[in-house]
């Protein structure tokens, strides 16, 4: 009953099917499903399905996008439970670098709150 356009409705449904098949040839259409929606189309819930689906560098270009749109505000998605994945990423410390994020922890000399886990994500080190 959610009201979305029927493009960005198939690829949800076709990453949910993908997710829950673990059939690795699925999750690779329904990424391709998802990336050729169009930028305004992807939001949180495309990145997190990227992510969920292992296509990190996906998640990442889909935040990246946001933030340069609408500012910061997207960077928050990065901490949602969906994408914890892209925080061990190795292009990881790069893309936040590349966002401001790396810069602004190390002016504030703050850290996100996951960096305060036992396992913290590589990137926390360099902060």
């Amino acid at each position: 009953k959610i009201k979305m356009p029927q493009a960005f409705r198939a690829a949800l449904s076709a990453a949910y099917e993908a997710m829950i098949s673990r059939d690795a040839a699925a999750k690779a259409r329904a990424v391709q499903v998802l990336t050729a929606l169009p930028p305004e189309a992807k939001g949180r819930s495309a990145a997190a399905m990227f992510a969920a689906l292992g296509a990190n560098r996906e998640a990442m270009q889909t935040v990246e996008q946001r933030v340069k749109a609408n500012g910061l505000w997207g960077a928050s998605w990065l901490f949602l439970p969906a994408t914890r994945g892209l925080l061990n990423d190795p292009a990881f410390p790069g893309f936040a670098q590349r966002l401001g994020l790396m810069t602004y922890w190390k002016a504030t000399r703050t850290k996100p709150d996951v960096c305060s886990e036992t396992q913290a994500p590589p990137f926390c080190r360099m902060i």
